[in-house]
């Protein structure tokens, strides 16, 4: 996990409005000093802190893998390619690992491809 902090400064802002009272108060005395009333506003400040913490996690994107077209009777070893894509959070360690998929009689280094009955073995 990795904490994350960050300090913000937060303001009060002046309030447009004032309770009635004291603007029905200070209009007799603005008048008197030969001023029209005035809205009175103060500013004040503080610091808070802001802080969270990242839980470690990573996402996988795949491309599927497609061997195009296949020849039985050709000489010559169809190669494929795909990619794999992991992103996590800073810090994350990970590791990429193939199971043996879901179709039966495969293993992790010999995998097959099904269509029905038919099988096609290959290799990663």
């Amino acid at each position: 996990m990795e904490t994350v902090k960050h300090t913000h400064s937060a303001a009060l802002l002046p309030r447009s409005i004032l309770p009635r009272a004291i603007v029905i108060a200070a209009a007799p005395l603005a008048l008197a000093l030969g001023g029209a009333p005035a809205a009175i506003a103060a500013t004040a400040t503080n610091t808070m802190g802001v802080s969270t913490t990242v839980q470690t996690a990573c996402a996988l994107t795949t491309v599927d893998l497609a061997f195009g077209n296949y020849d039985p009777t050709a000489a010559a070893v169809t190669d494929a390619s795909t990619t794999l894509n992991v992103t996590c959070t800073s810090g994350t360690s990970f590791t990429v690992g193939l199971n043996a998929g879901t179709t039966a009689g495969t293993t992790v280094t010999t995998r097959k491809l099904a269509n029905g009955a038919n099988r096609l073995s290959y290799a990663c």
